[in-house]
């Protein structure tokens, strides 16, 4: 999608720089590798880039998913935290004031990137972490094959609406063997 005023869309290297970001690179380095401003590089991100991730992200056969930022991320989050944290062990507050304005950079622009920009999608995401959380410690119990305790699991780690949907069709499955199997 070209956009009619977009110099990175009529660029030759808009490709390569998009490729950039989608790394992981920060918008503010590849954007002072172009001729472009940074705003320029966000407004393109917003308008063209996104839209073309998300149909990305509904097409199975497409080559880029949601999922391959996951250890990109996870690496990211890990390098800030260990920052962060070296930052409190030896009081150095500019360090530590570095820390949480790149970790909020990072949270903006995986924000942005990732198409996350109303509450409901925040909530998504927690329930989300909440069923995997759950089900991890589902297994560590050997609990897995027990829905109930499953749910419990989930609810606890803060997934209550899944843990209440899937006890609600647990019920019903139930119910329906027990009248299937009354006389």
């Amino acid at each position: 999608m070209v956009g009619r005023n977009c110099g990175w869309c009529i660029s030759p290297s808009c490709s390569k720089w998009e490729e950039r970001i989608v790394a992981g690179e920060a918008v503010s380095v590849v954007s002072a590798d172009t001729p472009f401003s940074e705003s320029a590089a966000r407004r393109h991100i917003r308008m063209h880039m996104q839209p073309r991730l998300a149909v990305e992200r509904q097409n199975p056969a497409s080559t880029l998913h949601v999922s391959d930022f996951a250890s990109r991320l996870l690496a990211l989050a890990n390098k800030a935290a260990a920052i962060s944290a070296y930052a409190d062990e030896t009081n150095d507050g500019r360090l530590a004031l570095q820390a949480m304005q790149q970790e909020r950079e990072l949270l903006d622009m995986l924000m942005t990137r990732l198409g996350v920009t109303d509450q409901e999608a925040v909530e998504t995401l927690a329930e989300v972490k909440a069923v995997v959380r759950g089900l991890q410690r589902a297994i560590t119990a050997n609990a897995t094959g027990d829905l109930e305790a499953l749910a419990w699991y989930i609810r606890e780690e803060g997934g209550s609406s899944v843990a209440d949907a899937l006890l609600s069709r647990h019920r019903l499955n139930l119910t329906a063997a027990d009248e299937g199997a009354t006389p």
